[in-house]
């Protein structure tokens, strides 16, 4: 198999001004949650990394991405986010040795649910970028992007 560098770097360039690179607009965005994955946070903390879907309007199958770190400090953000797919925290298992048996444990009733996702944005090495500041219960009016005043 030959690997045509020169032609993957061309059809990059060529798609830079496609919807698909550019950072969405500030504002809600319905969306499901399409894939969950316990990791190690860079700071040793173990986290879960949650790709959002957005599944209507304009950017509809643009990816969003959060993590929920599960640490006392950011339970809150745990909190809100089983809250937002309407998952029963008491069914969390009491101790785990790994992020993983926590998706483990969950997956099932979350991958697919719906959600809204409120995005802002931030700069991150010099380039603006999407944000999601909350997930939050599945709102329907929220549509494919409602501005966040």
């Amino acid at each position: 198999m030959s690997i045509n560098i020169d032609k993957i770097r061309d059809e990059y360039e060529e798609k830079q001004d496609d919807d698909d690179f550019k950072t969405l607009p500030v504002g809600e965005y319905n969306c499901f949650v399409y894939e969950l994955e316990g990791k190690t946070s860079s700071n040793g903390n173990p986290m879960i990394a949650i790709t959002l879907k957005v599944n209507e309007g304009e950017y509809e199958n643009r990816q969003l991405w959060t993590n929920v770190t599960l640490i006392p400090k950011a339970w809150f953000k745990v909190e809100e986010f089983f809250e937002a797919v309407d998952y029963d925290l008491e069914n969390l298992p009491s101790t785990v040795e790994t992020p993983q048996e926590i998706v483990a444990e969950v997956q099932d009733e979350v991958l697919g649910s719906k959600v809204t996702a409120v995005v802002n944005h931030r700069t991150y090495k010099g380039e603006e970028q999407e944000n999601v500041k909350k997930v939050k219960s599945y709102n329907p009016d929220a549509g494919g992007n409602k501005q966040v005043f």
